[in-house]
């Protein structure tokens, strides 16, 4: 796996094997990327279920501002945490040990985050209550939500701006928050 574009382009990221990891692939993030644009210039990002922390750094190598990555299980954080240091973005980038689902239903550290990566584990039914839990906090920001095609999140909102299907991965990009809904 490596970093696809941006001032780190072709770098290396670290991982391994670990029950449940399942990275995104490099197709994927090249076409989430490509939708999100210029949007990513000096956004702050948080990446939930971050394993190696893809989507974060590669949002930091093509000019975000900072991130936080949210990853509960400590051996895929401690991937992260490499990662984040072989790139130099040490500076710019936090690792946190948590549950993305409850770090959602807080949402202290989403409040001033523009856009927001979740990748959670496929078949465990996470994106239903990730996705109410985040609809739920105040001011508007984007949702890149990557699931499994047959994992239906069952919430019918209208604030989606795109969907995307590659193989049996699902990505869709949501306008969410209190202010988006209106």
């Amino acid at each position: 796996m490596r970093i696809i574009a941006g001032d780190r382009r072709g770098a290396k990221l670290a991982s391994g094997r670990a029950s449940g990891y399942r990275p995104t692939s490099d197709r994927v993030r090249e076409a989430i990327f490509a939708i999100l644009g210029d949007r990513v210039e000096g956004a702050r990002v948080v990446d939930l279920f971050a394993g190696s922390g893809a989507l974060g750094l590669e949002a930091l190598s093509r000019g975000a501002a900072e991130a936080i990555l949210v990853e509960k299980r400590r051996a895929v954080a401690a991937w992260a945490e490499r990662n984040a240091a072989n790139l130099r973005f040490t500076g710019r980038c936090r690792v946190i040990r948590a549950d993305a689902v409850r770090i959602a239903r807080l949402g202290t550290l989403l409040a001033d985050r523009d856009l927001l990566f979740a990748d959670p584990p496929y078949g465990k039914g996470l994106a239903a209550p990730l996705v109410e839990a985040l609809h739920a906090l105040p001011g508007e920001r984007l949702l890149v939500l990557e699931r499994e095609r047959r994992e239906e999140h069952g919430i019918e909102l209208t604030e989606w701006t795109a969907r995307r299907r590659y193989g049996d991965t699902v990505v869709e990009f949501l306008n969410i928050g209190k202010e988006a809904s209106r």
